[in-house]
């Protein structure tokens, strides 16, 4: 502001001094000759444009400033409002499902997917802004609406990590909602999961929806009852064998998730 005030400072004492030439030019300066006459209004002119123009560069780049610091305040906003969205919209449908109870869900916000390249790979972890300060605890189930996403596997102060349903290292008790018939659903990595050791005299159709036996114990550690797993997209049954598997799909896109819910458990 100050450089601005010591510009129109000179410019204004650059256009009295031009005035004054042009009072006096024929009594002040009459026995100067004509070339230098012309010469000092020339120098005169040309500093008062060059000032001006300066100026005038000066308030453009401020405004031009003003304008970038402007755009960027509406691009995070426009950023917070999306996210906000989001969570609104997830809450909206959880409160809609009545099993497990939205009274004993964290709501929490998908902050990391580790190991996750888009085209190459599905997420085998997902990392949450929810943590122990938070009541986050270790075997917690995690879900969407009412289909089981997976288990909390790591918890520190603020954050959690999530071990996805198809991850290798999980394994559970499944039914199939049908039927009843019973299996253990485990993950095999890259979305895949089998629904093993189903006796071969259970009735299998593709399409039948999986869900949880549940396992949850008082500290919430654990499935609930009745979390959709997914649905059976083939069957490989042999007359020879004992049991007969069934490969599963979850209903889930999980590249997809910003918004999920630690089911806490009774009282919680």
């Amino acid at each position: 502001m100050r450089q601005r005030e010591n510009f129109l400072l000179v410019f204004f004492l650059f256009l009295l001094l031009s005035v004054i030439l042009i009072i006096f030019r024929n009594s002040l300066f009459v026995r100067m000759p004509g070339d230098k006459i012309g010469e000092i209004f020339s120098y005169g002119h040309g500093a008062i444009v060059a000032f001006a123009s300066e100026i005038l560069r000066f308030g453009e780049d401020k405004r031009i400033e003003a304008l970038k610091k402007e755009n960027k305040n509406l691009r995070e906003q426009l950023l917070d409002q999306t996210l906000l969205l989001q969570d609104l919209a997830a809450l909206r449908d959880q409160f809609q499902i009545t099993k497990p109870s939205s009274v004993f869900l964290l709501p929490a916000r998908v902050v990391g997917m580790p190991s996750f390249i888009p085209g190459v790979s599905l997420p085998e972890q997902l990392t949450l802004d929810k943590g122990s300060y938070d009541g986050v605890l270790l075997g917690q189930a995690v879900v969407v609406g009412d289909n089981l996403l997976g288990e909390i596997s790591a918890v520190s102060d603020s954050l959690s990590l999530v071990r996805l349903v198809y991850n290798a290292k999980t394994s559970f008790a499944g039914r199939i909602l049908a039927r009843g018939a019973l299996g253990v659903v485990k993950g095999k990595g890259g979305g895949k999961m089998l629904l093993e050791n189903v006796l071969l005299s259970e009735e299998l159709t593709e399409s039948d929806i999986v869900v949880t036996v549940g396992d949850s114990d008082e500290k919430a550690n654990g499935f609930p009852s009745n979390l959709i797993v997914g649905k059976i997209t083939s069957i490989e049954k042999k007359p020879s064998a004992l049991f007969q598997t069934a490969t599963i799909k979850s209903l889930i896109d999980f590249t997809k998730l910003t918004t999920v819910f630690v089911y806490k458990g009774i009282g919680k």
